[in-house]
C-alpha cells in the first residue's frame, strides 16, 4: 500500500493510501501485489540492495507528501512486474524484511 498520500474520499471514507495492483494492458486482469509470507502489517517496503545512498529507508513515519510535487505520479510510472512476477521500481525489486513482493501470475505489466 502506498501511504502518506493526500487524503481523498473513497466510498464515503477519507483515504490516505492506495493498494498496489498489477494489471494487464487492457485492465481485464488485475492482481494485488502481495507481500511475502512472514511480512507484518506496517512493514516498510524497501528497494533490494538499498540502491539509494546505500542505506535502508527510515522506519519513522514521514510527513504527507506535497501533492503539488506529484511524487506519486512520478513513482507510479516506474512500477512494473518483472519476468518472475516480482514487483519492481525502475527495475529494482521491492521487498520487506521477509522477502520480495509479487503478483500471483502477471509478469512484465504495470503496477498502479
Amino acid at each position: 500500500m502506498f501511504a502518506n498520500l493526500k487524503p481523498r474520499p473513497l466510498a464515503g471514507v477519507m483515504s490516505n493510501g492506495m493498494v498496489m495492483c498489477a494489471s494487464n494492458e487492457e485492465h481485464t486482469i488485475i492482481e494485488l501485489i502481495r507481500p511475502p509470507e512472514g511480512s507484518n502489517p506496517g512493514d516498510r517496503i524497501q528497494l533490494t540492495g538499498n540502491p539509494i545512498l546505500g542505506q535502508p529507508l527510515t522506519e519513522d513515519k514521514q510527513e504527507v507528501l506535497n501533492p503539488k510535487k506529484k511524487y506519486a505520479e512520478r513513482f507510479l510510472d516506474k512500477l512494473k512486474t518483472n519476468d518472475n512476477c516480482e514487483a519492481t521500481y525502475n527495475g529494482v525489486t521491492l521487498q520487506t524484511s521477509a522477502g520480495i513482493l509479487k503478483s500471483k501470475t502477471l509478469a512484465n505489466v504495470h503496477i498502479a
